[in-house]
């Protein structure tokens, strides 16, 4: 009997071993994942899934961006409108069916989809790019300043927003909210001369003489023969009243042959001295 037993306990426990092992688990296969694939699998899946959720808004989102990928636009714009019907607020979706009819050429409906995804998520600084790249084709340059304006405020560090911001202003002639866009340029160190400049214009149009003076006259410390300071301190001095100072301004503007033009003239010679 003993011998039996130990001729029969490993056998025994061979067949235990393997089947433990048996019902071990396996890792599961990673989930299949149709926004990894390519562009026409990723058009196939989602045709799928419309056909088997045909009130889904999300999968019909998902199909539209399939079908930009595609260059399929005109079977994006349905897929998006499709989504919008069953998911009235799915700005991305507005966002992209903006994208859809600018890619169809046609801009004036794209510029109502953007607005509409704004509405739903105004800080979507991709919404704000596209519809500031559409404003600048029509030529639209305050919807273009107000896209930056919102931009600017949403990333106040990214110069390239305050940059475009602060040239729409001063180019609308919106003279008072450019000075603090100026200034954070030139506080950047931004395009320091031509920021000073321009900041100390601003003043200027708005009548601020001490102020134009004083930004202009820091200008000329850092770039002494700069033409535009030179010829901005002449006007500004000489609307302040200040005769000496002007005619000093325009000493120094025909001591480096900077031409003094004939309305800035008028100036100098309505002032006494």
């Amino acid at each position: 009997m003993r011998r039996s037993l130990s001729i029969f306990c490993p056998a025994v426990l061979a067949l235990c071993l393997l089947g433990l092992s048996a019902c071990q688990t396996t890792p599961e296969e990673e989930a299949y994942n149709p926004e990894a694939q390519g562009v026409a699998e990723r058009v196939r899946h989602y045709q799928s899934e419309v056909a088997k959720h045909p009130e889904d808004g999300e999968v019909y989102y998902r199909l539209g961006n399939a079908l930009i990928d595609m260059g399929r636009y005109h079977d994006a714009y349905l897929a998006f409108q499709r989504a919008i019907v069953f998911e009235p607020n799915h700005a991305k979706a507005y966002a992209n069916l903006g994208l859809a009819l600018r890619k169809m050429g046609n801009l004036k409906a794209a510029v109502g989809a953007y607005e509409r995804a704004l509405d739903i998520n105004p800080a979507d600084e991709a919404t704000l790019n596209s519809l500031a790249t559409i404003a600048e084709i029509n030529e639209d340059w305050e919807r273009m300043a107000w896209c930056y304006g919102k931009l600017h405020a949403l990333s106040p560090d990214n110069l390239a927003y305050t940059g475009a911001y602060a040239a729409l202003l001063y180019g609308l002639e919106k003279y008072e909210p450019a000075i603090p866009v100026h200034k954070a340029l030139i506080d950047a160190g931004q395009d320091v001369d031509a920021n000073t400049y321009r900041l100390g214009f601003c003043y200027y149009s708005l009548n601020q003489w001490p102020e134009a003076i004083e930004t202009w006259e820091q200008a000329r410390t850092l770039a002494p023969s700069n033409g535009p300071v030179n010829l901005g301190l002449v006007a500004a001095y000489a609307s302040a009243g200040n005769s000496g100072a002007a005619h000093a301004a325009a000493a120094r503007c025909r001591a480096l042959q900077i031409e003094i033009p004939a309305e800035v003239q008028q100036q100098l010679d309505a002032l006494p001295g």
